[in-house]
């Protein structure tokens, strides 16, 4: 059950635009691997994952513009469920479209009934005014590392997706469907992430220490490889959040820990190191 608000910028509160929506179903059984919320890039969807097997789509629809100066406003229309046939997602999210007409892809991360991880990439559309339309979408054929745990989205210049296993790390070129894999110096268990630009990234693993994933491009944009350095320690992490308090300070990431705890780490980016300092 979720409900909507909206920032009324004229007002300067919060407007309610649904009260609610129920998306509970009483025959289904809930995710073994918690819930999931995404928006895909371009704005026309947003998704739920509550229920193994079940994808329910939401439709952001466009209100259009009062005056040519006002960025359009969507608001959330009915949630249509999807069944599918991924049961145990273990991690899921949009790629970043390469161009604005492009329909959105949800990559799917699950483990089949023979206890194997697959990656399926899975299309929505707008079937018609009313309905909406998740394809069969399209298996990447290779074999995945068994401890795959996470998907990280990647942006322009490069695309695609990051794979991130206990063995390994792989970029999965979604235009090619090619899988580049390198296995990792020390095997560990990430549990989270943070972006810091289009090529940089902060991992935490089950032991609290906290890696600076960077990938490497070739003169034509194109991922080589990856580095990965460890640049501190914390209690483990089980959320991270990247945030900039204002525009000339530097980045604070924020990792929340199990017990409630909060760690806040400033990172300070210099000639492609890392210098931090813990708050």
């Amino acid at each position: 059950m979720y409900f909507t608000l909206s920032w009324d910028a004229e007002q300067k509160q919060l407007r309610t635009e649904k009260t609610f929506e129920s998306v509970a179903d009483n025959a289904a059984r809930e995710s073994q691997t918690g819930e999931r919320c995404h928006v895909d890039p371009s704005g026309r969807f947003m998704t739920l994952e509550v229920y193994e097997g079940i994808i329910t789509i939401i439709p952001l629809v466009q209100r259009g513009k009062k005056r040519k100066q006002e960025p359009d406003i969507a608001h959330l229309g009915e949630p249509v469920p999807s069944r599918v046939s991924e049961m145990f997602v273990r991690s899921s999210t949009f790629l970043r479209p390469r161009n604005f007409d492009d329909k959105p892809k949800l990559a799917l991360l699950y483990e089949d009934t023979h206890s194997l991880v697959k990656l399926k990439l899975r299309e929505l559309s707008f079937a018609s005014d009313n309905s909406v339309d998740l394809d069969e979408g399209e298996s990447y054929r290779g074999e995945l590392e068994l401890g795959s745990s996470h998907l990280i989205p990647i942006e322009e210049p490069t695309y695609g997706l990051i794979i991130i296993g206990e063995t390994s790390i792989g970029y999965y070129n979604d235009e090619t469907g090619d899988l580049l894999t390198e296995p990792l110096d020390e095997a560990t268990i990430f549990v989270a992430w943070a972006r810091v630009d289009a090529q940089r990234f902060v991992l935490a693993d089950d032991y609290g220490r906290l890696y600076l994933f960077m990938l490497v491009l070739d003169n034509r944009n194109k991922v080589q490889t990856w580095k990965l350095d460890v640049i501190g320690k914390t209690s483990r992490a089980s959320v991270s959040k990247l945030q900039s308090i204002s525009h000339n300070s530097a980045p604070l990431l924020r990792f929340l820990f199990m017990p409630l705890r909060v760690y806040l780490i400033a990172s300070i980016l210099r000639a492609d190191k890392l210098w931090r300092r813990i708050l």
